[in-house]
């Protein structure tokens, strides 16, 4: 994801394969959001908790629930699933 103001970047986060030391051994898909980052110039207008807010309720939308919020990990972390069949 890239967030432009007057056609410069201000934002962006990406979108990634699953992290084992998250999941652990699970064998079905999972992505998850990481590497946000506002510029500078943008800091202290609350974009980066407006890109978080959006892409949960993105992911409450599509049917995912929210599992834990992992206390052990490095980054404040919340973890999401939802079934995808059967």
């Amino acid at each position: 994801m890239l967030i432009t103001r007057d056609g410069k970047p201000i934002a962006t986060c990406v979108v990634a394969e699953a992290e084992l030391d998250l999941w652990g051994e699970n064998t079905e898909p999972a992505y998850y959001l990481g590497r946000l980052a506002v510029a500078r110039e943008a800091a202290g207008t609350g974009l980066g908790v407006r890109i978080i807010e959006w892409t949960v309720r993105s992911y409450e939308r599509a049917g995912f629930e929210h599992v834990t919020d992992p206390p052990e990990v490095k980054w404040p972390t919340s973890l999401y699933q939802r079934r995808t069949g059967g």
